[in-house]
């Protein structure tokens, strides 16, 4: 329906005195035609297509022009008036007042073309950080972007079984606000969930329910980071991470990992007058964003000590911990916090769907009411609906079958890969077994640079992560991020041949 299309026409062809131009109705459009026929005024005025002075038709013109009763035209022109669109002259009609001209934007003096606008135009810092992010929205997963996850008929039928239970009435599910920090019983799930599998230490208390890992993290930098506040992170690390921290105008400190994770004994050294205090440090314990590996035992003290000491924060990002065999697993930092200086990130969205956006933060007790303040003023609450569906899924035993499913599929996942990159990139890619995930890290030969490589496989189809955009300062040999998650096997067989044909044909141009 496009009622502020204009038809001009030629003033010989008017019969009477009828209008130069008519609206163009769509009379079959639920938008009642006096509706359109004030939209489309709207429009010719605000364009400049009814100049500052124009005479608009007579109502009774009008009207008989476009097929409409005169007293619709009438209260349309009525209601332009009151708006200050148009103005009466009494025994002349309606005009278009000047003053519009003078507060058009975008047009010159003498009505001409509209004046260049300077670009970009002024925000602030914090905007102009936003502006560069420039987040894309997703389209259907492709080997081997990363984000994605296996989404089991199962799990949908049983999401379906449950939603009609709490929309029954029976969960006393409740229509109004809910509590910003997360529903009860979901907390209470939450916290014995975490204590039996991750030897997190808290109460349902000390949960605050999220949209997610990085809502959790944005609001952790919101309340515990002051613009130049010290932030030590993992080098390489999570993407999202770095950007999150930046825009709370943390001053970004890199600590290269090593083939047991974040070293804090490579940190810079701290206590000189002229080397201020780290106020945080993010990592990524249970298994290194994006290298794969797991901190031992004697470096998570060893980090815990130095927080202590120090009065820093620890961020400990627990993503994919869930999918590690159950025998491996080293307890959380939380869990051996004893200090409490550890704030605990955990999500439901990649262990079961990236559209629940659900996650949780465990918090030390007197840091959970300015978070709830935080993710208060931030969206006030997650769905009340999703957390009485997450809840059912947890308590029906549910949640527990599905951890145990995936481990087993991204397990044959990840080994179907790397049987694929044997047989058909032996040379060209090394990939080995990097615990049970949704990714690994794939080293691409000596001397050939992972963005050029990425950018070609890009455009065969196949969606990477090169190692160096991840990296901050540590020089590391050239590697490939592949994520394996919702991504087929015959999808990812025929990604692995394209990945094939661009390293094997094009090494030259890659370099």
């Amino acid at each position: 329906m496009p009622p502020d299309v204009l038809i001009e026409r030629p003033a010989r062809s008017r019969p009477g005195g009828a209008a130069l131009w008519a609206p163009v109705l769509d009379r079959s459009a639920a938008l009642p035609l006096s509706r359109q026929l004030a939209a489309a005024l709207r429009a010719a005025i605000a364009e400049g297509r009814l100049g500052a002075g124009a005479r608009l038709p007579s109502t009774r013109a009008l009207a008989a022009e476009i097929g409409l009763a005169r007293s619709t035209v009438v209260a349309v022109f009525e209601q332009l008036a009151a708006e200050g669109y148009i103005a009466a002259q009494p025994g002349s009609g309606y005009f278009v007042p000047a003053a519009l001209a003078d507060a058009r934007p975008g047009e010159d003096a003498g009505g001409g073309a509209p004046a260049a606008r300077p670009m970009p135009r002024p925000v602030s810092r914090h905007g102009a950080l936003l502006r560069e992010l420039n987040p894309q929205a997703r389209t259907p997963p492709r080997p081997f972007e990363l984000g994605h996850a296996d989404i089991d008929p199962r799990l949908v039928a049983v999401w379906k079984r449950l939603a009609s239970r709490v929309l029954s009435g029976r969960t006393r599910l409740s229509w109004q606000y809910g509590d910003p920090q997360g529903e009860p019983v979901l907390r209470q799930a939450i916290a014995e969930y975490l204590a039996a599998a991750r030897g997190v230490r808290c109460r349902p208390e000390q949960v605050v329910v999220t949209s997610g890992t990085q809502q959790g993290l944005s609001l952790a930098a919101r309340v515990l980071l002051d613009p130049g506040d010290r932030a030590w992170v993992e080098d390489p690390c999570y993407r999202a991470a770095l950007d999150i921290l930046r825009l709370a105008g943390a001053d970004i400190v890199p600590v290269a990992v090593d083939e047991q994770g974040l070293d804090i004994a490579a940190a810079p050294q701290q206590g000189g007058p002229n080397e201020p205090r780290a106020r945080l440090v993010y990592t990524t314990p249970s298994r290194q964003y994006p290298l794969g590996m797991a901190m031992p035992l004697a470096r998570r003290m060893a980090l815990l000590a130095w927080a202590e000491a120090a009065g820093a924060w620890i961020i400990e990002d627990d993503y994919e911990s869930e999918f590690q065999k159950p025998a491996q697993m080293l307890p959380s930092l939380q869990g051996l916090d004893r200090a409490g200086r550890v704030i605990y990130l955990g999500t439901f969205s990649k262990l079961l769907f990236p559209a629940l956006r659900l996650g949780y933060a465990v918090l030390p007790e007197d840091l959970v009411a300015p978070f709830t303040a935080a993710r208060h003023l931030a969206d006030r609450q997650s769905s009340s609906l999703l957390q009485a569906l997450m809840a059912e899924f947890m308590l029906g035993g549910y949640f527990a079958r599905h951890l145990k499913l995936m481990r087993q599929v991204y397990a044959a996942r990840q080994e179907f890969l790397i049987e694929q990159a044997q047989r058909h990139l032996d040379g060209l890619l090394e990939i080995r077994p990097q615990g049970c995930g949704m990714y690994l890290t794939a080293a691409l030969p000596a001397g050939l640079p992972d963005v050029a490589v990425a950018k070609a496989l890009a455009a065969a189809d196949v969606g990477t992560v090169p190692l160096s955009a991840l990296t901050l300062a540590t020089t590391r040999p050239p590697a490939l991020v592949l994520g394996y998650a919702g991504h087929g096997e015959a999808a990812i067989a025929r990604a692995v041949e394209r990945m094939a044909a661009v390293l094997d044909r094009q090494p030259a141009t890659l370099r």
